[in-house]
């Protein structure tokens, strides 16, 4: 028998090494693969449970609302004595008082024909100047005729 040549040898053990290193690589790829097939198992396994967690919980809030519903004092008024006080009189018939509160912006406008009618010229009242707000006291009756309600 011939003797193998060394060149031969040579490209044979390098051949190995790298049939070797390719055997590894593979080995480490199948096991990542499992690793990602596992943690995606996983993250469906508790998506689901975190679905099923919130389907449970929105049965709960429902059958809560119903109950607070079906306890609510005010659907039962048997359960109210009557009132024990007179109902108040009627409204008297003088003008009521209106008061009114405007600033500087502009919230509050009254028609220059209003402002004079009111007696307030072209101003509402006194700037406070802390803010331009104002205050008046008029009848109701007064601040209607002029469109204001």
């Amino acid at each position: 028998m011939e003797p193998p040549s060394t060149g031969t040898h040579g490209l044979d053990a390098a051949l190995l090494a790298v049939e070797l290193e390719n055997r590894r690589l593979e080995d480490e790829l199948l096991a990542l693969k499992v690793k990602r097939e596992r943690r995606a198992d996983a993250g469906s396994r508790a998506a689901q449970r975190h679905t099923e967690e919130l389907a449970q919980l929105q049965a709960e809030v429902g059958m809560l609302r119903c109950y607070t519903e079906q306890t609510r004092p005010w659907l039962h008024p048997s359960v109210f004595p009557h009132p024990v006080a007179h109902p108040l009189p009627p409204a008297l018939a003088v003008p009521e008082i209106f008061m009114v509160r405007a600033s500087a912006q502009g919230d509050f406008q009254l028609p220059k024909e209003g402002r004079e009618e009111l007696g307030l010229g072209f101003q509402l009242g006194e700037d406070d100047r802390s803010g331009g707000t104002s205050l008046g006291t008029f009848e109701i009756s007064s601040l209607l005729h002029l469109g204001i309600e």
